[in-house]
């Protein structure tokens, strides 16, 4: 019975300072009321958030990838020097030396360069939007060279039925 009423009055303390803690951070509940009365703060009523009550981070996406799930750079040292050897994603070598800062894709020994594992692609130019600019942009440019270099007199003298040269007539 003794141990019982000690462990009683244990628990009765350590609810005394949980709520005198929650009355530090600025709770607005008073102390006598118990955990079954307090207020819900929730759209649903089905959370069990309090005044004083200490939020945990969400629940997000990490910056950072645990170190199990992190891709690891294939990285090999060559014998006899400070060199490294690090192939990239497609399998392509690349020398390293840390101790002069030296990156380059030639072998430090041999100066043999690896090419790409695959080419470079170049994708050709949509035809019909090549099309499409080369008619137009060229209409345009024709068409004011035509009246930069004085066109529009010859187009006048097409399209009127008269003779463009007014003759005066002497009296």
């Amino acid at each position: 019975a003794a141990s019982s009423a000690a462990l009683l009055r244990r628990l009765a303390l350590a609810a005394a300072a949980r709520e005198s803690r929650a009355m530090s951070v600025g709770a607005s509940v008073s102390a006598a009321v118990s955990s079954a009365t307090r207020r819900r703060f929730s759209v649903y009523a089905a959370s069990n958030m309090h005044a004083g009550k200490k939020l945990g981070k969400p629940n997000l996406a990490a910056p950072a990838l645990p170190e199990q799930d992190v891709p690891k750079m294939n990285i090999y040292a060559m014998k006899g020097d400070q060199w490294f050897v690090i192939y990239t994603r497609d399998g392509r070598p690349y020398y390293y030396n840390p101790g002069q800062g030296i990156t380059q894709w030639a072998h430090p020994k041999t100066g043999a360069v690896a090419p790409p594992t695959k080419p470079t692609f170049e994708r050709p130019p949509n035809p019909i939007i090549l099309n499409t600019v080369r008619l137009f942009g060229g209409t345009f440019c024709v068409g004011w060279a035509f009246l930069l270099f004085g066109g529009s007199p010859i187009v006048a003298h097409l399209v009127s039925d008269r003779v463009a040269v007014v003759e005066k007539k002497s009296v």
